[in-house]
């Protein structure tokens, strides 16, 4: 149940129609994939860094930190590493229109073929013989810097407000917002605005910070027939 949830609905009307992996879309092909990938990995990693924890848990862990938040186990008992590859899966969450929040896998898996095709020199991105636009390569470098920005910003704020650790408090932020419901335990002891600023990472994390974003752009009410554009000119990056 926690994985069908994870992939989203289009995923999963996508493989009861075509029923092939071949046939199905490439959104399809990426969330599946990446997901797989990722529990695999996250599932290796999580009995690596906690050898204290059963295969079994692990594997529940793996599943569990992009979605659903079912703990079988007190948080505190994470070890560093642990600790920091959750708040990575929390952060990262399922698949688009999925049970989760987060930045959605589709987001990392496009992420990291962008930095795939910029080391081996190629200028477009390329996956399973498909291109994938620049729109959606700047839409996720967007998405991922407003998650990350707003994330710090959440934080801050309810450090401000709390004497828990900070270690607590990031946890308690990117739980919410990735909509996973893991927490240290602190919640109900947080003061009223560190709740409300809680409830707002959860609400943009469900809603997604791509059509927060949107909520505050206002269309050109200037209609031209041809489109003025400016000056391309290059900067020293990096």
């Amino acid at each position: 149940m926690i994985f069908l949830g994870g992939l989203g609905f289009i995923v999963i009307f996508d493989v009861t129609d075509k029923k092939s992996f071949r046939k199905l879309t490439l959104h399809s092909k990426v969330i599946i994939t990446t997901t797989i990938i990722l529990l695999i990995v996250s599932s290796i990693l999580y009995k690596l860094f906690s050898p204290n924890i059963s295969l079994t848990k692990c594997i529940f862990m793996a599943f569990s930190t992009r979605t659903a938040g079912f703990a079988i186990f007190n948080m505190n008992e994470l070890s560093t590493a642990s600790y920091i590859l959750t708040l990575f899966l929390m952060f990262i969450g399922a698949g688009p229109s999925s049970t989760a929040g987060g930045i959605k896998v589709s987001t990392l898996f496009a992420l990291i073929i962008c930095f795939k095709s910029f080391a081996t020199g190629k200028n477009e991105c390329i996956a399973f013989k498909r291109k994938i636009s620049q729109e959606q390569i700047t839409k996720a470098f967007v998405l991922t810097t407003f998650a990350f920005t707003f994330i710090c910003i959440l934080t801050i704020c309810i450090s401000l407000n709390e004497s828990y650790s900070f270690q607590e408090i990031l946890f308690e932020v990117i739980s919410g917002f990735g909509t996973v419901g893991l927490s240290y335990g602190i919640t109900p002891s947080l003061k009223t605005i560190s709740k409300l600023i809680l409830c707002l990472a959860m609400y943009v994390g469900r809603l997604g910070p791509i059509t927060f974003i949107s909520l505050f752009q206002k269309e050109s009410k200037i209609l031209t027939k041809d489109k003025v554009g400016y000056v391309e000119e290059n900067i020293i990056i990096g």
